[in-house]
């Protein structure tokens, strides 16, 4: 990773950027700021964010001295130095560094800014449970308080405040979780290979409406490129996002929700003339705009025209003798978000499902990977500062053309095919096929295990009750004795589920040559070949070592290592006494009459 990393990071710009914060005379030598950043970087590349742990491990781990630019003989700098280095510079510096990945990654036409996946995650702040209180005016005025100010402050309506680290707000991402002490990073993710455009970081409780409108702004104003789709999941879904996008002329695929309905007679059939500005109830009596209120207006009915109305009872709240309805600011552009959302084509909602697994991907990554978890210190600016590494990190290590997971993963999968078309055929045509399919697509085919996942998919929507039946019915056509029978009483099972459950017959229909496909091997070989545990355990056995060697000086030598950890498993599956495929059950596969056992790897 930090090799391929260092092929492309180039931040030799940055000593011009920073020398003022350096004295020009000769005093006490500085650390280089390359080295700095890099050292910074090589951290979060590697899961390691804690200044004191990085440094320890500089000290033994050989990548990243070579990465930092630190000999064997040199001295690594103080761990507080890197403290003293994100306060002298500020969070401006380290956003201009994560601005040249975004430029760089245009440059090299690895992204286009031109489709633009956005989305928000919470980063649990770095503060205990026990720093949080309450204002103290709460406690003083508690005695006064009446009923319904009790049930506001039970529902989070007084929210409590962290004396530690001020700048992290109580939120949280779901009704049935409690609030915690929280910052919120905002993501533009491009969408031709995932790169981060922009990051914006804020309290916890900041709304997401609220920064979508200056995060298109930025990312404009960043690559230069106008944008022309922007995805979002339906926490945008506000007029006023909606007509932030329509002005800016951007196709926004974003679900509009529902309206909600309060009333007998909801807001939907009311309607908006958008020429005259007014509202037409739904007996045709004109409603004029008024009294504007924050994002919106009251438009107000005349009280005559409700008096002898049939639908009045309805309409009307208690007391009320004239209906006053609130229309937002960009009503309009929700009502045109809504008829669109009903006429996605097939590829607006394919592009909706690529911002799933791109935004979301970029945030499990770099929560999993990167430490972006939790925030590693406190206060906002130390926090906006770590999300701008972290988003530089994920860029530069985008340039990657095969992960080393990925490698390994094209090895095994060479060998299982060789073991699949039999020991007859040699293991340069099954490197062939292995070649043509190394894709994410065949890797999920080829590694999961095929009646086990199907399984998982069907019975996840079955229900608690049709789980057994459902399981049992399936289940039919595995316990078959060859090949066409199995054909046969899946298509036969699929036909009776069609009337009830289309889906899931659909579904059953496309699985068909996946599930069934160890049916074609002889039975004693199906046992193995339905389940990929002794892959899995392959594959275990790889990244094990691949991670305790860390680095690989080129491809060659990770091939010599994972290649002989093949051969080993190679002769193991060949001659241990319960053998993967044995010989006489092997033959009746081959085209080759003969077979013998393969060399041994010595």
């Amino acid at each position: 990773m930090l090799a391929r990393v260092d092929r492309v990071l180039d931040v030799s710009w940055l000593r011009e950027e920073v020398s003022d914060c350096y004295c020009p005379n000769d005093g006490r030598p500085g650390i280089d700021p390359e080295a700095a950043v890099r050292l910074m970087l090589a951290g979060l590349l590697t899961g390691i964010v804690h200044d004191r742990k990085l440094i320890r491990e500089a000290q033994v781990n050989i990548a990243i001295r070579w990465f930092a630019g630190y000999g064997l003989h040199e001295q690594l700098p103080h761990h507080s130095s890197l403290t003293r280095i994100r306060q002298r510079w500020g969070e401006e510096r380290f956003r201009r560094i994560f601005k040249r990945t975004v430029q760089a990654c245009l440059k090299a036409k690895i992204a286009t800014a031109e489709v633009v996946h956005i989305d928000a995650s919470l980063i649990r702040a770095n503060v205990s449970w026990d720093s949080l209180t309450e204002q103290h005016v709460v406690d003083v005025l508690s005695e006064n308080q009446s009923e319904d100010e009790r049930k506001a402050r039970q529902s989070g309506k007084y929210k409590k405040v962290c004396t530690t680290d001020p700048d992290a707000t109580m939120a949280t991402n779901a009704r049935n979780r409690r609030l915690e002490p929280a910052y919120k990073q905002h993501t533009a993710v491009d969408d031709k290979v995932g790169v981060i455009l922009d990051v914006a970081v804020t309290t916890g409780q900041t709304n997401e409406g609220e920064m979508i409108e200056p995060q298109v702004d930025e990312v404009e104003a960043i690559t230069g490129i106008d944008i022309k789709v922007v995805t979002a999941d339906a926490g945008y879904a506000y007029a006023k996002v909606y007509g932030a996008l329509e002005r800016r002329g951007i196709d926004a695929l974003i679900p509009a929700k529902a309206e909600p309905i309060k009333s007998r007679v909801p807001l939907r059939r009311f309607r908006y003339d958008a020429k005259n500005d007014i509202l037409k109830c739904p007996r045709g009596r004109i409603l004029r705009p008024a009294r504007p209120i924050k994002h919106g207006r009251f438009f107000y009915s005349k009280a005559k025209d409700c008096t002898r109305c049939p639908l009045k009872g309805d309409c009307l709240s208690k007391g009320r003798v004239n209906k006053a309805v609130v229309v937002g600011d960009h009503y309009p552009a929700l009502l045109r978000a809504r008829r669109r959302r009903e006429r996605w084509t097939k590829q607006d909602r394919h592009l909706y499902q690529r911002h799933r697994w791109r935004s979301e991907g970029f945030h499990g990554e770099a929560k999993t990977w990167h430490g972006l978890a939790r925030a590693i210190r406190r206060g906002l600016p130390n926090m906006k500062i770590q999300a701008y590494l972290t988003a530089a990190a994920i860029n530069s290590s985008g340039w990657q053309p095969l992960s080393l997971r990925l490698f390994c993963l094209g090895l095994s999968l060479r060998m299982r095919l060789r073991l699949q078309i039999g020991r007859g055929a040699s293991f340069d045509a099954g490197a062939r096929i292995a070649r043509r399919c190394i894709a994410p697509k065949s890797i999920g085919h080829f590694f999961n295990d095929p009646r086990v996942h199907f399984m998982r998919n069907v019975l996840a929507d079955a229900g608690k009750s049709g789980r057994r039946v459902l399981s049992a019915f399936i289940a039919t056509a595995f316990a078959q004795d060859d090949a066409e029978a199995a054909k046969a009483q899946w298509r036969k099972v699929a036909d009776q589920l069609r009337p009830k459950l289309p889906k899931l017959a659909a579904f059953m229909d496309d699985a068909e040559p996946d599930v069934l496909a160890y049916m074609s091997f002889p039975p004693q070989h199906r046992a193995k070949l339905h389940s990929t545990n002794p892959i899995e355990r392959l594959n275990g056995e790889i990244k094990r070592r691949t991670e305790v060697v860390g680095i690989f000086p080129n491809e060659d030598a990770i091939v010599r290592l994972v290649g002989a950890i093949l051969l080993e498993q190679n002769d193991e599956w060949a001659v241990q006494r319960a053998r993967y495929m044995t010989l006489e059950t092997i033959a009746p596969l081959s085209d080759d009459p003969i077979v013998g056992l393969p060399a041994v790897a010595g």
